[in-house]
């Protein structure tokens, strides 16, 4: 589900960016298109699909790991719970600095 929330995302921003722009008068729609069409870039969308399913991957391996060898009762749960969510913070942020560097180094 994670991969789809990054393109719901994607959706909703252009549609409300397209909404403020236009209804606020700041831009036409005319230009807010050829604004889209002029500086699209299709590496973007692969760039942040790779992201969605490397971070996907690692919050849902890392969760399931821990839950899986906790022990004893209602406090080891809570205990497992709030690591399984630190490591997975970490590990994000460390997957993004080195997917960045990694698929954009170049750039």
């Amino acid at each position: 589900m994670y991969p789809l929330l990054v393109i719901l995302a994607a959706v909703c921003s252009l549609v409300g960016g397209y909404l403020a722009g236009t209804l606020g008068d700041y831009i036409t729609p005319t230009d807010y298109v050829y604004g889209i069409r002029f500086n699209f870039v299709s590496y973007t969308i692969t760039f942040a699909l790779i992201k969605a399913f490397v971070f996907a991957f690692l919050i849902s391996s890392i969760s399931s790991f821990k839950g899986y060898f906790t022990q004893g009762g209602a406090l080891e749960v809570g205990i497992a719970s709030t690591a399984a969510v630190t490591t997975s913070v970490i590990a994000v942020l460390l997957s993004d600095y080195f997917l960045a560097q990694l698929l954009l180094g170049s750039a």
